[in-house]
């Protein structure tokens, strides 16, 4: 007789670029209005969320819209964290940007980022970990600047999707978590990556601003 719907973000909502044809796309956004007029209520992970789902035209009935924050809670470690291939604990203190390779992650600014360590005599890894989706990639862009730096490919390793046992793994072993996104309902990594004691450069950008203490650094750029 009713329900309520969870809508995490509007950022498939906003982009044709994640969809296989722009008919996909639309027959998406008819779908995204339809479910939340018929919804007896709707939560949001963020006022963010809220914030750019009432810009975008999707909150126009009546029906009661709350903000409801969600969190992580420390996994139980798996019986061995397993390094995933082309990495050891040699790696140690690598740069680890962790998340699927859509274009808002901005992984291909990452790699800017860990250029320009490297430049000023940083040794650093970098680590891309996360599976490729169909549609609204950066593989192309990355790929594209490993071309163009040919000294740089053979310290970027690629991981893919990543099992918990791996990823526990990385969190373990990099130095720093880079969190670009500016565009996130919420964002997961950076308490992931607190629960188990990694630093996460990141920016308040977003839905983080509502959920970060003050006074910490932030990219502000």
């Amino acid at each position: 007789d009713g329900f309520v719907v969870n809508q995490l973000d509007t950022i498939a909502f906003e982009n044709p670029a994640y969809f296989e044809d722009q008919s996909r796309w639309f027959a998406y956004r008819d779908l995204n209005r339809l479910t939340v007029e018929l919804a007896a209520g709707v939560a949001f992970l963020s006022e963010h969320s809220r914030r750019s789902a009432v810009a975008a035209g999707l909150l126009v009935n009546d029906a009661p819209a709350r903000v409801v924050y969600c969190g992580v809670d420390t996994p139980p470690a798996p019986p061995g964290r397993l390094a995933p291939p082309g990495l050891s604990s040699a790696d140690d203190g690598f740069l680890l940007c962790l998340g699927a390779s859509y274009l808002h992650k901005n992984r291909r600014l990452a790699l800017d980022l860990w250029a320009e360590l490297r430049r000023r005599g940083s040794s650093r890894r970098m680590v891309l970990a996360g599976p490729a989706p169909p549609y609204g990639s950066s593989r192309a862009a990355e790929a594209e600047f490993l071309l163009a730096h040919p000294e740089l490919r053979a310290d970027v390793v690629e991981v893919g999707a990543a099992s918990e046992a791996e990823k526990q793994w990385l969190y373990a072993h990099a130095g720093v978590v880079l969190y670009l996104s500016t565009a996130e309902g919420f964002g997961l990594v950076p308490f992931e990556a607190a629960a188990l004691g990694v630093p996460t450069l990141a920016t308040r950008q977003g839905s983080l601003d509502e959920v970060l203490p003050e006074g910490i650094p932030t990219l502000d750029g």
